[in-house]
């Protein structure tokens, strides 16, 4: 439903909702919109990008070179992917958006959004084999979460994108985090087992 109406140019309605709601949020608390341009650089996709391409580096020298090829990989081709769609879906920015943001691009799906998802994705997927052998792998599922919604969050408090720009953007950054754990598993469960009711077991 989101992409058909950023496609056809109808509204979609929880984006306005939304929208309007934050509008109003941002209007009372004006501080949040400096806490937001600091979020958005700190958490920036070249952020996850690096960080991933290090740990990427990382699992090659501790021998899982499968592993890391596969993440490297998923993320260059997720980065594309996001670019790709934004020129193809060609989404205005929301009205009143940050002229510096609507220089940079269009808004379906949101870049923060998907490379976010997709490189605490993979970070977790690189990370799975130490976190399992001290039990943190559901605390690390649980901050990765957490730090995906704070950069959604934190483009709908800058007004940069609607709330089915990060949806999209969350889903497809998930999902190719998700193939990326299935196409390079060392452990039975994958990312899966750290959800609840999930199989923790070696293999």
């Amino acid at each position: 439903m989101s992409l058909l109406s950023a496609t056809t140019g109808t509204e979609f309605g929880p984006d306005a909702a939304t929208m309007e709601a934050f509008r109003s949020l941002v209007s009372r608390n004006p501080w949040l919109v400096d806490v937001g341009e600091v979020v958005a650089v700190v958490l920036h996709p070249w952020s996850f990008r690096v960080v991933v391409l290090a740990g990427c580096a990382w699992a090659w020298m501790q021998g899982r070179t499968r592993a890391a090829t596969v993440c490297a990989a998923t993320m260059v081709t997720g980065s594309l992917l996001g670019v790709g769609l934004k020129l193809a879906i060609r989404r205005d920015r929301p009205p009143g958006a940050d002229p510096i943001a609507a220089e940079i691009g269009f808004s379906m799906p949101s870049g923060h959004a998907l490379n976010a998802a997709l490189g605490c994705g993979l970070l977790l997927v690189l990370a799975l084999p130490w976190l399992r052998r001290r039990g943190r792998h559901r605390a690390a599922l649980v901050g990765a979460c957490a730090l995906v919604l704070v950069v959604c969050l934190d483009r709908l408090v800058l007004n940069v994108h609607y709330l089915s720009d990060v949806t999209v953007g969350v889903l497809l950054g998930g999902g190719l985090a998700l193939l990326a754990d299935r196409l390079s598993p060392r452990l039975r469960g994958g990312l899966a087992a750290g959800l609840p009711g999930g199989r923790i077991k070696c293999g």
